[in-house]
């Protein structure tokens, strides 16, 4: 069968890599087509076919990673491109480990393979071709990269289909082995019956078979292993910010709702804070976006700190802008906490904006609290009054916490800014660090 039908549009422009990606693609198709010959097909002309390609692959990935150094591409798309690759690799491999178990191996490499050859192709190596043609025109880096991804507004949702295609592939696939197993449990449980009964005249045979089965229940049973620990990873992927290791904007927006009906149900007050930091395209004027990521990781590691209870949930919302979810915690709850979550990132002492301006990174916090179906009608309308006490706290000077509180949905009320820095305290002296290297974060 023909896994991949090769297309102009996987052209890319490098010569080396388009020539590398068709016979990619010859030895997929022909790996695809001894699995589905297979068991006609000698095992060893089997796994000839999956060693070259697995060989190829290894091989085209490390040239595409050594063009790629060479020619200068910005670290961020280096280090996503060479992720995908061991993505693929680890795939194959799964495959291949499991395919004695699998009722079509031939139709799984289809699933998995084929959409992240077509969504790589499409979008991560057409990115790198235009990455180096903009780089030989003369662009830095960090603007080739920038221009490559504003060129391809569609990439993080053709990454997010291919994804749940991927987790949509594994999950048929374990339920397909759940089945096999079953099947086999009870093949076996009927093979005991009739060893038993042979035991006197076989038992010498008897011992074989059922050395034999045990061989075979813990090859599934390993296989089985694999398949749900490949299943677990994809969600976590899908679920998860890979910069800042905590809760992305889908895993917050479930959470959101899911929350709001259990507190509706309960009438229990839930709290919302939404975190933004100040002047952080200047941060990243300044110092560059390596030092600017290090700086979110900090303030996300300060508040996943702040937050002590079980339920309390933190994510990121867009940018450099995190959210907390706060169950069962009322206005002042919540009032503490951001004045908390300011005078942690206050004390962190991140290097300031420009030489001469004093000071250091700041955070400015919006707090939404109420009672769903009293105080608020809806996740969004909870969302929107964060986001307009953010906004005053923003206009009123930054590095403070402005809440949004309303006793029912008829009488809300937005609260001044708190947590301020006073304006006699001494500004911070400008780190030694700047104008030698980047700046030091505390950690």
């Amino acid at each position: 069968m023909s896994v991949i039908a090769w297309s102009d549009d996987f052209v890319t422009g490098l010569a080396v890599v388009d020539r590398q990606h068709r016979r990619l693609v010859e030895l997929i198709n022909r790996l695809g087509e001894a699995l589905s010959a297979s068991p006609r097909t000698d095992d060893r002309a089997l796994k000839y076919a999956y060693e070259r390609l697995r060989d190829h692959t290894t091989s085209h990935f490390s040239d595409e990673e050594r063009l790629m150094a060479n020619a200068g591409i910005d670290s961020r798309h280096c280090e996503t491109h060479r992720q995908a690759h061991a993505q693929l690799l680890d795939l194959i491999e799964s495959l291949w480990r499991a395919r004695s178990v699998m009722s079509n191996p031939a139709e799984a490499l289809l699933d998995v393979v084929s959409p992240w050859f077509v969504q790589h192709t499409l979008a991560v190596d057409k990115s790198m071709a235009l990455q180096i043609k903009l780089l030989r025109g003369g662009e830095s880096a960090e603007r080739s990269f920038e221009i490559a991804s504003a060129a391809q507004p569609s990439e993080p949702k053709v990454a997010l289909g291919a994804l749940r295609q991927l987790f949509q592939t594994v999950s048929r696939q374990n339920l397909a082995l759940e089945q096999s197993v079953r099947e086999r449990t009870q093949e076996l449980e009927r093979t005991h019956i009739a060893l038993v009964e042979a035991h006197h005249r076989l038992d010498h045979q008897d011992q074989d078979r059922e050395d034999k089965i045990r061989l075979r229940t813990k090859k599934l049973e390993r296989a089985n292993r694999a398949l749900s620990a490949a299943n677990h990873r994809l969600m976590d992927i899908a679920r998860t910010d890979g910069l800042l290791r905590i809760a992305n904007r889908i895993s917050f927006d479930e959470r959101l709702e899911a929350e709001w009906r259990r507190a509706r149900r309960d009438g229990k007050p839930l709290s919302l804070l939404m975190i933004d930091v100040d002047h952080f395209k200047r941060f990243n004027d300044t110092y560059g976006h390596p030092a600017g990521d290090r700086c979110l990781q900090n303030i996300a590691q300060i508040v996943t700190a702040s937050t002590h209870r079980p339920g309390d949930f933190v994510a990121r919302y867009g940018g450099e802008e995190l959210v907390v979810l706060l169950p069962d915690t009322d206005y002042e709850g919540a009032r503490l906490c951001s004045e908390q979550i300011c005078k942690r990132v206050r004390e962190m002492d991140i290097a300031p904006l420009t030489a001469g301006s004093g000071g250091c990174v700041t955070v400015s916090v919006g707090v939404s609290s109420g009672v769903p179906g009293q105080s608020a009608d809806s996740t969004t309308e909870l969302l929107k009054r964060a986001d307009q006490a953010l906004y005053r706290a923003k206009s009123e000077g930054r590095d403070r916490v402005c809440c949004f509180r309303a006793e029912t949905a008829e009488t809300p009320s937005l609260d001044g800014a708190f947590g301020a820095r006073p304006p006699d305290l001494p500004r911070l002296s400008l780190p030694s660090t700047i104008g030698k290297g980047e700046p030091a974060f505390s950690t």
